[in-house]
C-alpha cells in the first residue's frame, strides 16, 4: 500500500489525468505521464531509508518545476454536481474521488492505472519498469508519486473530471526518452491514431488497412502523429474547469473521426525542459501498446517535463449506454456453420456474432503435423488436427460471406483432454512454442480463412479429475497472454474458463493478484445455474453462481469484462441425464434464464451456447452404446427443434409448427429445422392452454 502525507510546501494535490513528465538533473518536473512499475514491498507500504529520501528528492525535485502538479484540484459545478479530483484509499486500490469519471491506481504496481469507460474499466501498465520502482507516496490526496518507475525517472499520476494525468520526472540525462504502457483492450476494441496525434480507443472491428505487427508499425509510421509542443499559459492539470473543457473538446473530435464509436482518448503529449522551453513528444501505437516518445535537444535543459491527458465519458454517460452484450455459439463441428447457418439464431434473440471453438494446443506444432501425416497415410486418421481447425475456421468464414460479422474464439486445451484419454498440464516450453505458432499463423485473415482474435487459454481447468492446480492454470495464462503481448496482435486471452464457479475459481484469483497479474476477460462455464433442480426453483431464475463470479472478479483484478462462455440447456453431462432430460417445460425455463444470465452484472459481455446439433455415438467419435453423450442440442439427431431452440431462436420464445426434416441433413449443411403447419411446439398461454 502508499503512504500518504503532505507536500513539503503543505499543498494537497488531487488530479487523475494521464500525463509524463521526464525529469534529469536537479530541476523539477512538470505535466503528467503515465508511469507503471511492479516494486517490491517496503516498510509500511513506502520506501524506507534511503528510498524515503529518494521520494522525498523527487517531490522536491516536481516542486520547484511546476508546483502545480502537486496542487489540489480546484472545485467546479459539471454536469450539475460538484467536482474535485482528488485521491482516496479504495482499499485494494488508490480510487478517485470527487471526479465525473472513475478511476484507480495500483498501490503496487509502479505508475499503473485504470480508467472507467462504457465497456468497463481500461487498465494502462507499464512497460520496461524498474524492479526497484516504489510503491505509491499520496501527496495531500491530490498526486500518486512512484519513485524509480523507470530507470533515472519518477511517475506521478492525479486524478481528473473525466481522465488520469500520469507525469514522468527523468532526474537525469541516462533516463530513457521513450515510455510505454499496455492497453487492456478488450474484445473488438483497438487503438487508432487519430488527425491530432491522440490515440483513441475504439470498439468496433479494426479497419486498418494492415493488419499484424508489421501492419502496426507500418500504420504508426504513416498515421499523422504530432509533434506536441507545450504552449505558454497552458492550462495547469488543477484547474478542474478548464481540464474538463479540453477532455470535453477531446472526446468529441475523435467520436467525428471514429463514427461514434470511440471509449477514451489519449491526448497528444506536451513536454518541456527545466527553462519552459518546448521538447518534441509524441504518440505511436503499435498493437495494443502506447508509447509517448520525447526528443530532447543539445540545449535542452533537464528535468523535461511530458504531460499527456487520458479522458473517458462520464460515468452517468456510461451508465445510459446499453450493455454492450453478445451472444455466440460453442460448437466443435465445422457442420454447424457454413453458409447455410441457421439464420434464426443470426437473427433472433441471439443475434450470434462469436462462434466457439476448443482446440489442443499442439494442433498446429510441426512434430503434430508430421506425426499425423503419417498416421493419415496409414488410413488411421482421416485428417489432421490442423485440417480440421482450417475446415472449421474456413466454414466460419462462409457465414461471413453472406454479410454477417461471426469472430473466432479458440480456446485451447490437450487432445487427451478433449478425447478423455490423458488430461494433464502441458509442458511450458511446449505450450509457450505452440500458443505463438497458433496465435502467428492467424493474426491475419488469408486463404478464406478469417483472422483469429479471441483466444483462451485453458479449457475448464477445475474439470474434475482431470483439473489442473489453480497455479498451473495460472502460469497457462500469463504465458500465453505474454506471448499475446509480445506478437502486438490487439488479441484478448480469456482467464479462467472454470467447469462452474467454486473454490478454485477463488484460488486461481489469489494467484493472479499474487502475481499482480490482471486478465482483462475472465471466463465461466455456468451450465449449473441453468440446472438448479426442480421446475419450481428454476423458475425463480436465480443464477447464484454467475452472480457470485461477478463478485470474485469485481475487486483487485480491474473490475474485467465476464465471459460466460459456454453453456447451454443440458439434458446429459455426459455420464448420466439431467433433471431437465424428458422435462420440456423445464426445458423451455432453463432457456429463458440462459437469456438473463447477463443481468447479473454490466461486466458480463459474452454468453455462448453449447451446442447445435445432437451428438451422434455412431458419427466421428463413436461411443459403447450404453455409455453417455453429453448433451445441451438445440436440435435433434432428426433435425427437431428442442424446446430451448424455440426459446432462443424466435422473439416470440415458441415454435411455429414443424416438420421433421432429413436427420442426415444437418450434418452435412447444418439447415435450420424446416417449418410448416403440422403440430406446433408452443409456449404455454398464461392460461397454461
Amino acid at each position: 500500500m502508499g503512504v500518504w502525507r503532505r507536500t513539503a510546501v503543505g499543498v494537497p494535490i488531487g488530479t487523475l489525468m494521464l500525463g509524463l513528465a521526464l525529469l534529469t538533473g536537479a530541476g523539477p518536473v512538470r505535466a503528467g505521464g503515465l508511469i507503471t512499475g511492479a516494486p517490491p514491498a517496503r516498510a509500511g507500504g513506502v520506501v524506507a531509508g534511503d528510498g524515503e529520501a529518494s521520494a522525498l528528492q523527487a517531490e522536491e525535485v516536481a516542486q520547484r518545476t511546476d508546483p502545480a502538479v502537486l496542487v489540489p484540484s480546484s472545485s467546479a459545478s459539471l454536469e450539475g454536481q460538484p467536482v474535485q479530483p482528488a485521491i482516496g484509499d479504495g482499499g485494494e486500490e488508490l480510487s478517485a474521488t470527487g471526479a465525473l469519471t472513475s478511476s484507480t491506481i495500483s498501490k503496487e504496481a509502479a505508475g499503473e492505472f485504470a480508467v472507467n469507460t462504457r465497456d468497463g474499466e481500461l487498465s494502462f501498465t507499464p512497460l520496461d519498469t524498474t524492479p526497484t520502482a516504489s510503491t505509491p507516496t499520496v501527496l495531500d490526496s491530490a498526486a500518486a508519486l512512484f519513485v524509480g518507475t523507470w530507470p533515472a525517472a519518477d511517475a506521478i499520476v492525479r486524478p481528473d473530471a473525466l481522465g488520469v494525468t500520469t507525469i514522468v520526472q527523468l532526474r537525469s540525462s541516462e533516463a530513457p526518452t521513450t515510455f510505454s504502457w499496455e492497453v487492456g483492450l478488450g474484445p473488438d476494441q483497438h487503438l487508432q491514431q487519430l488527425a491530432d496525434g491522440s490515440v483513441a480507443v475504439v470498439a468496433g472491428p479494426d479497419g486498418r488497412p494492415w493488419e499484424g505487427p508489421l501492419g502496426n508499425a507500418l500504420e504508426a509510421l504513416t498515421s499523422p502523429t504530432a509533434s506536441a509542443q507545450s504552449i505558454p499559459g497552458e492550462p495547469r492539470p488543477q484547474e478542474t474547469q478548464t481540464q474538463y473543457a479540453a477532455a470535453t473538446n477531446s472526446l468529441a473530435a475523435a467520436e467525428q473521426q471514429t463514427g461514434g464509436t470511440t471509449l477514451m482518448v489519449v491526448e497528444p503529449p506536451m513536454a518541456a525542459d527545466a527553462r519552459g522551453s518546448s521538447v518534441p513528444a509524441s504518440l505511436s501505437v503499435v498493437g495494443s501498446t502506447i508509447t509517448v516518445s520525447v526528443s530532447p535537444a543539445p540545449t535542452t535543459v533537464f528535468p523535461v517535463e511530458v504531460a499527456a491527458t487520458v479522458a473517458a465519458p462520464s460515468n452517468r454517460a456510461s451508465a445510459a449506454r446499453p450493455q454492450d452484450l453478445r451472444y455466440g455459439l460453442s460448437d466443435q463441428r465445422a457442420a454447424a456453420f457454413g453458409p447455410v447457418f441457421d439464420r434464426r439464431l443470426l437473427e433472433g434473440p441471439l443475434h450470434i456474432r462469436v462462434a466457439r471453438l476448443v482446440l489442443p494446443y499442439e494442433a498446429v506444432l510441426a512434430s503434430t503435423e508430421k506425426r499425423e501425416e503419417k498416421e493419415k497415410a496409414e488410413k488411421k486418421l482421416e485428417f489432421t488436427q490442423g485440417e480440421a481447425l482450417t475446415m472449421w475456421l474456413r466454414k466460419v468464414q462462409e457465414v461471413n460471406a453472406n454479410g454477417e460479422h461471426l469472430q473466432p474464439y479458440i480456446t485451447l486445451w490437450s487432445k487427451g483432454c478433449l478425447d478423455r484419454t490423458a488430461c494433464r498440464a502441458p509442458p511450458i516450453k511446449r505450450y509457450r512454442e505452440a500458443v505463438r505458432v497458433l496465435i502467428k499463423d492467424h493474426i491475419n485473415a488469408a486463404a478464406g480463412l478469417p483472422a483469429v482474435r479471441l483466444w483462451g487459454a485453458w479449457n475448464e481447468p477445475d474439470g474434475g479429475r482431470a483439473s489442473l492446480s489453480a497455479a498451473q492454470a495460472g502460469v497457462l495464462w500469463r504465458v500465453a497472454n505474454a506471448v499475446m503481448i509480445e506478437l502486438h496482435c490487439g488479441c484478448t486471452m480469456v482467464a479462467g474458463e472454470f467447469a462452474e464457479f467454486g473454490p478454485y475459481a477463488s484460488r486461481y484469483k489469489e494467484f493472479m493478484v499474487k502475481h499482480r497479474l490482471k486478465p482483462r476477460v475472465w471466463g465461466l462455464h455456468d451450465y449449473r445455474d441453468l440446472v438448479p433442480g426442480s421446475t419450481s426453483e428454476l423458475a425463480k431464475y436465480e443464477n447464484r453462481d454467475a452472480e457470485e463470479f461477478a463478485k470474485l472478479t469485481n475487486t483487485g483484478l480491474g473490475k474485467p469484462r465476464i465471459w460466460l462462455s459456454e453453456q447451454g440447456v443440458e439434458l446429459d453431462n455426459g455420464f448420466t441425464p439431467t433433471p431437465l432430460d424428458g422435462n420440456p417445460e423445464s426445458q423451455r425455463i432453463s432457456a429463458e434464464d440462459f437469456l438473463r444470465l447477463a443481468d447479473v452484472s454490466r461486466r458480463v459481455e459474452l454468453v455462448d451456447y453449447y451446442m447445435y446439433g445432437a451428438p451422434d455415438p455412431s458419427g466421428e467419435h463413436p461411443r459403447p452404446e450404453n455409455e453417455a453423450v453429453f448433451d445441451s442440442a438445440l436440435v435433434n439427431d432428426n433435425s427437431e427443434p428442442s424446446p430451448a431452440y424455440c426459446v432462443v431462436a424466435f422473439t416470440a420464445h415458441w415454435c411455429p409448427p414443424i416438420v421433421i426434416a432429413d436427420s442426415a441433413a444437418w450434418r452435412s449443411s447444418s439447415p435450420a429445422p424446416a417449418l410448416r403447419s403440422l403440430s406446433a411446439t408452443r409456449r404455454p398461454s398464461a392460461s397454461g392452454s
